[in-house]
């Protein structure tokens, strides 16, 4: 039995709703953060200010996609 449900592959309508989906995910992201097919968060880290301050928006990514 086939499945006739979901976005059909190559189309243009499947980027979109990914980025309808994951449109409130800058909510608290100080740091760069590239969306495409994958989430990347990345940020120059020159000391320990710095490392804490994308622990936490790693942190924040993670609640965000435990609520999704």
């Amino acid at each position: 039995m086939d499945v006739i449900t979901g976005v059909p592959p190559d189309s243009v309508l499947g980027p979109t709703l990914f980025l309808i989906l994951i449109n409130d995910l800058y909510t608290g992201i100080i740091n760069w953060i590239l969306k495409f097919a994958d989430i990347k968060i990345y940020s120059c880290l020159k000391d320990s200010k710095d490392c804490n301050l994308l622990q936490d928006e790693l942190d924040l990514l993670y609640a965000w996609l435990n609520n999704k």
